[in-house]
């Protein structure tokens, strides 16, 4: 008498099973460890971003008259943004000379501290010449603020 052939694929399965519960195991553990251990960092991580909703009107066309004249017509005109995303000072007094040269540029709508600051950012030694010892202590101690300074 022959002996039946003994299968081998409930130990295979098995095997395979056991490997599945590994592995989810494994993604178990760490998105425990990343929503729980890690949590706090990530979402303070997410505060210290800045959000800016920025609305872009859509252009409505052009509108014309029973002769084909154009009646109202849009102007498309060109925008350049720039979202400070931990720049430092001279990084971006760099790119504002970049951009500079790409743009016309307007000074009707710069705002007088802003004229100040880059003045300050490509004058440090004037600026800091300007600037009393007495001032530079009560701005030390926290007595002044920058813009009284």
């Amino acid at each position: 008498m022959q002996k039946p052939k003994k299968s081998c694929l409930p130990f295979r399965m098995n095997i395979v099973f056991f490997v599945v519960f590994i592995l989810f195991s494994i993604l178990i553990l760490r998105l425990g460890w990343i929503q729980i251990v890690q949590g706090e960092n990530y979402r303070r991580d997410l505060d210290r971003k800045e959000d800016y909703t920025v609305t872009n009107p859509v252009p409505r066309g052009k509108m014309y008259d029973r002769k084909f004249r154009v009646i109202v017509d849009n102007v498309p005109r060109k925008a350049i943004t720039f979202t400070n995303e931990g720049f430092s000072q001279n990084e971006m007094l760099e790119t504002s000379k970049k951009l500079a040269e790409l743009i016309d540029q307007k000074i009707d709508k710069i705002t007088d501290r802003d004229m100040r600051d880059f003045w300050i950012l490509k004058n440090p030694e004037r600026a800091n010449a300007k600037i009393t010892k007495k001032e530079q202590a009560l701005f030390a101690g926290n007595q002044l603020s920058d813009k009284d300074t």
